[in-house]
């Protein structure tokens, strides 16, 4: 098992600091605005409101 947690901050200094975590495990995606649900990355839709943020730290767990 490889699941890969990514840590992104919004990168606008004209706005309020924001933060946002996702997963993904092989080939789906999990992400705290859907509230835990699971989706292929392959359908998965990054919205406009996402373009601030930039990655700040990916986080490996294997088992």
């Amino acid at each position: 098992m490889r699941l890969l947690l990514l840590f992104a901050e919004r990168d606008a200094p004209e706005k309020d600091p924001a933060t946002h975590v996702f997963a993904i495990q092989g080939n789906e995606i999990v992400d705290t605005s859907t509230r835990g649900k699971r989706l292929p990355l392959k359908k998965a839709v990054i919205t406009d409101d996402f373009n601030e943020f930039r990655l700040k730290r990916i986080f490996e767990i294997t088992q």
